[in-house]
């Protein structure tokens, strides 16, 4: 392909006028002609992969032979549901219209017990936790420690090393109180941070009230021995 890149007229310079290039003076590229050799590939379809993806169930609960007991134990075990799990019961209870796989979801998602029926609780192994011990701190009482006291002197890596090493079982309540307490010590978190971590936890509050008395008397802060 020949492509002349000058104009065939030029201004002379001692008359003014435009006169005519001789062929000789014109400036002529030669290239070859442009191929296009881009092969265009089969369209990826990412827009419709999110409605083509199998959901992700790996509890015995989700199982086809799951039992009647691997179905309690999802709902006890203290574990946030993946979203793949909500939303799986969520279309199970549109399906059904089952009240109370709605509420078992909604407690296991905030911890909440308020909207649990006493039959609930007993399915669930929920106990009331006594607030009228003079030895115990009430919720209100747990409230205001973690909420409105100074939390100035909460550094201290040596505290945070004694609850690490206190026995106090391997409950999901305790875990949560336990882990997050460390963190607070070690300068990790605030303890209002930790509260609101705790009561996203997804643990039952009632017992996560439990496990700060429980963790608070083994520290020697509990309502028995106030001062330390």
């Amino acid at each position: 392909m020949k492509i002349t890149v000058n104009p065939p007229t030029e201004i002379n310079s001692v008359t003014g006028e435009e006169q005519a290039l001789a062929d000789n003076q014109r400036v002529e590229y030669i290239g070859k002609p442009v191929v296009n050799e881009y092969a265009h590939g089969e369209a990826d379809n990412l827009a419709y992969e999110s409605f083509d993806r199998k959901p992700v169930l790996r509890d015995p609960a989700f199982q086809e032979d799951a039992t009647a007991q691997d179905v309690l134990n999802y709902w006890r075990n203290g574990k946030q549901p993946t979203q793949d799990e909500m939303l799986h019961i969520q279309d199970e209870y549109t399906r059904t219209g089952d009240d109370q796989m709605a509420r078992f979801l909604s407690y296991k998602m905030t911890g909440n017990t308020d909207e649990l029926l006493p039959q609930d609780l007993e399915i669930l192994g929920i106990e009331e936790t006594v607030t009228d011990d003079p030895n115990v701190w009430s919720s209100q009482e747990i409230d205001h420690e973690i909420l409105s006291t100074d939390d100035s002197n909460d550094y201290n890596p040596e505290n945070a090393q004694r609850i690490a090493n206190a026995d106090l079982g391997e409950s999901p309540e305790m875990i949560v109180v336990q882990k997050l307490a460390m963190d607070v010590c070690n300068g990790q978190m605030s303890r209002q941070e930790a509260f609101v971590r705790a009561s996203n936890s997804g643990v039952d509050q009632r017992l996560l009230y439990a496990a700060y008395n429980r963790l608070a008397d083994a520290m020697g802060g509990g309502k028995r021995s106030r001062d330390y």
